[in-house]
């Protein structure tokens, strides 16, 4: 299995406005990161930053320390901090955003915490993006 993010990233040719996360479709306003498995984490999730930054040299990246992964705020933080681009920002949701409620197993999200993160996000993100997200 290949683990290098850029091979994940693809260009759609045929509509130029768009490139392929996975079989999530992107635009190239803003880029979520949502990542808490990586080996030698921080030095890993920089590069990877700075893979998503050449990629798309103009996007607002927003970068998210998972829920319930405390151990890696840090990390995180201390990746995007050191890359010194004002438009990665990095966005703490380890703790105080999904309750134990919104879990189905206390870790991942059951149908009420997926909503309770798309609120969250939409409110953090769309102003910075520029655009009114309405959920």
């Amino acid at each position: 299995m290949n683990r290098d993010p850029a091979s994940q990233i693809t260009h759609d040719a045929a509509n130029p406005r768009f490139n392929y996360y996975g079989r999530w479709r992107l635009g190239r306003a803003a880029i979520s990161i949502n990542s808490g498995s990586l080996v030698e984490f921080e030095n890993v999730y920089s590069a990877y930053l700075t893979t998503v930054r050449t990629t798309y040299p103009s996007a607002g990246i927003f970068a998210i320390c998972p829920h319930h992964k405390t151990n890696y705020a840090t990390a995180i933080g201390n990746a995007v901090a050191a890359l010194n681009d004002k438009n990665i920002r990095f966005m703490d949701y380890s703790s105080g955003v999904i309750t134990s409620d919104e879990t189905c197993d206390g870790c991942h999200l059951n149908p009420g915490g997926a909503v309770a993160l798309a609120v969250r996000l939409g409110k953090d993100i769309g102003p910075v993006a520029g655009q009114s997200i309405l959920l």
